[in-house]
């Protein structure tokens, strides 16, 4: 079962972004959730809002429309995009509950999606991800951005890739540097690597 992702370009930037999250908030903390959902959370960065959702597809694209219907009632002027997964690994220990999601946000022309593709299934097949802690990763393309999603069973994704670069995994740094010509900062403001990182804003799990 994969995360299903939406994800709205706000059109007046980020200046709106702070409003906009905290009505779908709200929004999000008032519904009651069918069986069928498993995960919910909300994700902000510069001009982007992020949803996953995961659950049965037919249940969890409940929360997709929630949102649409928001951002509609609102009268927010936005884009939708619901990007598909060019790239997924799954650990042996599977998902499960307590996890949460980290993305990290990036540039990717779609002509190199095969080529990163191919760098991390070369990475997911050694002992890193069970390192590093990763439960699952997904790779998403879209207009142009890129989306690189990992579960971990720490709340705290940021956290976990500041450790992977403190512990400079030879294997880490290595496909860091493959990357970096293919997948390019969001924007000039990406200095630091946790510049491209976005922030959770809200996360609910079926109990």
């Amino acid at each position: 079962m994969g995360v299903d992702v939406t994800v709205v370009r706000l059109a007046e930037g980020e200046a709106a972004q702070s409003h906009v999250v905290e009505f779908l908030k709200k929004e999000y903390a008032a519904e009651t959730w069918d069986r069928g959902v498993t995960r919910i959370e909300l994700f902000s960065y510069k001009d982007l809002v992020l949803l996953l959702a995961q659950g049965e597809p037919d249940a969890s694209a409940g929360a997709h429309r929630l949102m649409e219907q928001a951002l509609t009632t609102q009268g927010v002027p936005h884009e939708t995009f619901r990007p598909k997964p060019f790239y997924s690994w799954l650990s042996a220990d599977g998902v499960g509950q307590g996890l949460l999601s980290a993305i990290v946000v990036n540039r990717m022309e779609p002509r190199y999606a095969d080529r990163v593709a191919g760098l991390f299934a070369d990475l997911d097949a050694t002992d890193f991800p069970a390192r590093m802690g990763t439960r699952r990763r997904e790779l998403f393309a879209f207009d142009g951005v890129y989306l690189h999603i990992q579960d971990f069973p720490d709340s705290d994704g940021l956290a976990v890739i500041d450790e992977a670069w403190r512990d400079a995994d030879p294997r880490f740094v290595k496909i860091c540097a493959d990357l970096t010509p293919i997948v390019p900062p969001y924007d000039d403001t990406c200095v630091a690597h946790e510049d491209h990182i976005a922030v959770r804003s809200y996360a609910w799990e079926q109990s």
